[in-house]
């Protein structure tokens, strides 16, 4: 069990496991067919307003241990999550799938709770429940951590289909553009055509990669041009272009970086009169010639290498390209 319960009577147990088991079978039976459900069979359309209050609700039911107000919102959530008839963000697919696939989980339904948990990964791969919400050695954590590799694996093209964009609105899988006739298998995904001002025109909830026909048209199967075997190797010959800038850069550094290292060494000439001076006034003048020396020689060199290094990274291509990365 999820959250630790009080004593409950056993008729209650009962009743609870013969509604996972029907909910297990209805699941069973929709994902079996390979048919899409769409919109207009709901009773009403699950606005975008209550399925924030909903997945509110449930992240503080895992907060306070609530597992009757988990469990009763996660209901609603499950089945309505295919009514949406609004456009929103991958990132609240993402956290709807995961608080579907937990619902299951405390139903027993582990299958159906792994299924929704690959696409919250899917979408959002990095996801990490708090701590909060869920204690790191939680088996609904493992549950979902476990689904991590598979999660991540490529959609499956349609052979030989193509995207038959519809007349009005354009197609969103899971809340991103669908502009190729694949999708993520052995999951569930939210299919809708969307109009301009972000309301669903249609809605399914789809399995897999079993897009509707109605938006699948003949793909162009493309073919490797064939290559004549003696034409496959052709040698060219290709002609490097020394920038104009480049030698005089180079050659500009390296004298600014030996006057450098001259003005440097004159500093042991100038010392060795400061320590050799025998009046306040020689040793004044031969303090500041030495350090005005080592001063300059630093910048000097320093100016030197950057004219020089700047001369070497001049691309040998035509045209000058300079590059740098901070």
């Amino acid at each position: 069990m999820v959250f630790p319960r009080r004593p409950s009577n056993p008729w209650n147990r009962v009743r609870s496991a013969l509604m996972g088991c029907m909910l297990g079978l209805v699941g069973a039976s929709v994902w079996a067919s390979g048919t899409a459900a769409h919109a207009k069979e709901c009773s009403a359309p699950y606005a975008s307003s209550q399925l924030s209050r909903d997945l509110g609700t449930m992240t503080t039911a895992l907060r306070s241990k609530d597992e009757s107000a988990y469990r009763e919102t996660g209901k609603r959530l499950s089945t309505q999550i295919g009514c949406l008839r609004k456009d929103l963000p991958a990132r609240v697919f993402a956290s709807a799938y995961r608080h579907v696939g937990a619902y299951y989980f405390m139903e027993g339904d582990f299958e159906q709770a792994k299924r929704w948990f690959m696409t919250a990964l899917e979408i959002e791969p990095s996801y990490e429940w708090d701590a909060a919400e869920l204690a790191l050695d939680h088996p609904l954590r493992r549950a979902f951590d476990a689904q991590r590799n598979t999660a991540t694996a490529e959609p499956v093209p349609l052979t030989g289909k193509a995207i038959a964009a519809p007349s009005a609105g354009t197609l969103k899988l899971d809340g991103r553009a669908l502009t190729e006739a694949a999708a993520t298998l052995d999951r569930p995904h939210i299919l809708m055509v969307v109009g301009d001002d972000r309301v669903a025109l249609e809605v399914f909830l789809i399995d897999g990669n079993s897009i509707p026909e109605q938006f699948l048209t003949e793909g162009d199967v493309e073919q490797e041009e064939e290559v004549d075997p003696s034409e496959a190797y052709v040698a060219q010959k290709v002609e490097r272009i020394r920038p104009p800038a480049k030698t005089p850069l180079m050659l500009t550094g390296g004298g600014l970086a030996i006057a450098g290292g001259a003005m440097w060494a004159t500093t042991f000439a100038t010392r060795a009169k400061f320590d050799a001076a025998t009046s306040v006034a020689d040793l004044d003048k031969y303090k500041r010639l030495t350090n005005t020396l080592v001063v300059a020689s630093g910048v000097t060199i320093a100016l030197g290498v950057g004219v020089e290094y700047v001369g070497i990274i001049i691309s040998e291509q035509p045209g000058v390209a300079l590059g740098g990365r901070f």
